[in-house]
């Protein structure tokens, strides 16, 4: 069975619980053809955990190691490093900050610690 929904600018579909394709429609359109679809790989599609990360950065990109430490051990495993621009940086940071509003506004007393 597909199911398909829109929330704000995002078109999800999803065809079984491993499959998932996202549509993003830029703001400011109205065509159909100006939208970007992105496809969820299935290995993706549950994410990876993460409780570590690690930032580096020069005046051309910002480089974010993703990974996961487990409990009472020393040795943390990256599964996923991000290569940014400054300016996507910048994007994502504006984005955070107004999910983060967002999140505070229905439940005071979490996500900000």
């Amino acid at each position: 069975m597909i199911d398909s929904y829109k929330k704000g600018k995002h078109i999800y579909t999803h065809w079984d619980k491993k499959s998932e394709k996202v549509t993003v429609v830029p703001k400011n359109t109205k065509e159909p053809s100006s939208t970007i679809t992105v496809e969820v790989p299935t290995y993706l599609i549950n994410g990876f955990r993460a409780n570590i990360f690690f930032i580096s950065h020069n005046e051309d990109e910002f480089v974010i190691d993703f990974g996961f430490l487990p409990p009472n051990q020393n040795n943390a495993r990256i599964s996923t490093r991000v290569v940014l621009s400054p300016r996507q940086v910048k994007k994502i940071l504006l984005t955070l900050e107004k999910k983060l509003n967002t999140c505070d506004t229905k439940s005071p007393d979490s996500h900000r610690g």
